[in-house]
């Protein structure tokens, strides 16, 4: 066959294709974390980062936090919040 080209191996090792991994993997979450770092910037948190769920957990419940705003919303958590409702920012009212 006139023209024809071999094909070209292209060796690859264990350490570049793991920083290329690497690299791959900084910039999805980087792209990933725009939109949380708006929420942020504007001072709220999505309800998934903050592990919102519209249960108690225990004894701990929205309506008993310190950054919850009756009747149905929260400083630190954006969107409609459940009194009931818990997240990783729980922080207990002083009962004083």
């Amino acid at each position: 066959m006139r023209g024809h080209r071999p094909l070209r191996i292209v060796k690859i090792t264990r350490r570049s294709l793991l920083q290329s991994l690497w690299i791959a993997a900084s910039g999805m979450c980087t792209a990933g974390l725009a939109g949380f770092r708006s929420a942020v910037a504007q001072g709220r948190v999505p309800k998934a980062p903050a592990q919102y769920q519209d249960h108690p957990k225990g004894d701990q419940h929205c309506s008993r936090c310190i950054n919850f705003v009756a009747p149905s919303s929260c400083r630190i958590v954006e969107g409609e919040i459940s009194p009931d409702g818990w997240c990783q920012f729980f922080a207990a009212r002083s009962s004083g």
